[in-house]
């Protein structure tokens, strides 16, 4: 293998290149697990344990998470503390979900990050015991090791997928907090709410603290009987918050219940002698930025995005339209992942709008516009209003053209398909990342 520093351009191909080996080697070596918080906490361990040099507040939950990361984030940097933040996937470039006091992980920092880890990540490659790592594993080991480099004082850590097995489960945080829970990825986390909740309770701790957003009956059964196992202690989000909405900056009615997470968790910190006035709390929240998540990207014509991509976030997408927008026709510009229940959602949006454009994002993941038709075909009243668009680009510039008015767009289905909108309207420049492991 090649010692010699990489680039940020190297760095990039670098990892392409990994994933066929990646996938050849899956194959290769049989009885591991792919997704092992063991494997991840093995890589950190070769490393010096990073992830002992900080603090850290670990979110999991199905929908919410990567908002309330972020309030948390800008919660703790109003406060004073410097801030490592954690998120997955990003919209426009693989930096993003490196961030420290909310600035993006460098081009040169990135490489140097897959440089200190890139030795062990051939080592392993060849692991009977555990397998390849994952290039999730590998983006969590750099995140870690670059923010006890940059000697953050606290770090915010949004979960990949599920929790129980996932590699930022080899944190041991001062708060585990579980947003909302619905039903996603149910083909690796199971078709149930009590199966769902199982792999994201994972992140509680023995003796630890939890914050849990109010969870369906179902749910939180799973999660108070996890909390008895492990001797922690269940904080369920309380309302008793005063919010308006001028303290929270994300748009959505469901983004008051994330900020009140944030802030349980946040006041969970005085246990460990972590205190932060209500006032710069509250401040914090105020300043926070996360992009995508019911978004304008324009005001003439109204043009918002939203990384809804699930029944339940969908469903609560369109109200939050009517609560947040005043409009007269709505134009929903549609794309999915293969891997989601696309049925469900088009169910609840093709009745909703008045106009409907069918696309693509550019993504290994995205699902085929015309298998979407079919789907849309059964629901809506009149096909007349359904066009199939090749890419978010076309289907963005007729949604304009055909815009009259007090109408509004609303680009959602997939944070690929918000992506390509943002890039669209010049608010983001696309970086190739390899597919298809996260």
């Amino acid at each position: 293998m090649d010692n010699m520093p990489m680039s940020y351009e190297q760095s990039i191909a670098y990892l392409a290149d990994y994933v066929p080996r990646y996938y050849k080697r899956k194959l290769a070596i049989a009885g591991h697990e792919e997704y092992s918080v063991a494997r991840a906490t093995a890589l950190l361990a070769s490393l010096g344990n990073p992830q002992h040099r900080f603090k850290s507040i670990l979110i999991a939950g199905t929908k919410g998470k990567g908002s309330t990361a972020a309030m948390v984030a800008s919660i703790l940097q109003a406060a004073g503390y410097r801030v490592g933040l954690f998120t997955q996937p990003h919209l426009h470039t693989p930096r993003e979900r490196i961030q420290v006091d909310r600035e993006l992980i460098s081009p040169e920092d990135y490489a140097r990050q897959l440089d200190k880890v890139r030795p062990y990540v051939e080592e392993r490659l060849n692991d009977p015991q555990w397998g390849p790592l994952t290039l999730f594993e590998i983006s969590v080991a750099m995140a870690f090791d670059y923010f006890a480099c940059q000697r953050v004082d606290l770090a915010s850590v949004e979960v990949g997928l599920g929790g129980r097995l996932d590699a930022t489960n080899a944190l041991h945080p001062l708060v585990s907090v579980i947003t909302s829970i619905s039903l996603d990825h149910t083909q690796l986390l199971g078709d149930t709410l009590a199966q769902i909740a199982y792999e994201k309770a994972g992140i509680i701790k023995q003796d630890g603290l939890v914050v849990s957003h109010p969870q369906p009956a179902e749910a939180t059964a799973v999660i108070r009987r996890i909390c008895h196992e492990r001797n922690a202690r269940l904080l369920t989000t309380p309302t008793h918050y005063v919010l308006d909405p001028a303290d929270v900056p994300l748009r959505g009615f469901y983004q008051l219940d994330n900020a009140r997470s944030a802030l349980t968790a946040v006041e969970c910190l005085r246990e460990y002698g972590i205190a932060i006035p209500p006032e710069t709390a509250y401040q914090g929240l105020r300043q926070t930025r996360w992009a995508g998540r019911l978004e304008t990207i324009s005001d003439k014509p109204l043009i918002v995005v939203d990384s809804a991509h699930n029944h339940d976030s969908v469903a609560k997408l369109l109200l939050a339209l009517g609560d947040s927008f005043i409009y007269q026709r709505l134009t929903l510009v549609l794309g999915f992942s293969s891997d989601k229940d696309i049925e469900s959602m088009v169910r609840i949006l093709i009745p909703a709008a008045d106009q409907i454009f069918i696309t693509r994002a550019n993504h290994y993941r995205a699902a085929d516009p015309d298998e979407v038709l079919q789907i849309a075909a059964k629901y809506a009243q009149d096909m007349q209003h359904v066009t199939v668009a090749p890419d978010v680009a076309s289907a963005l510039a007729q949604a304009r053209a055909r815009a009259k008015e007090g109408d509004l767009i609303c680009v959602t289905g997939s944070l690929f398909i918000v992506a390509d909108a943002r890039e669209a309207m010049g608010l983001g420049r696309h970086e190739d990342y390899p597919s298809p492991i996260i």
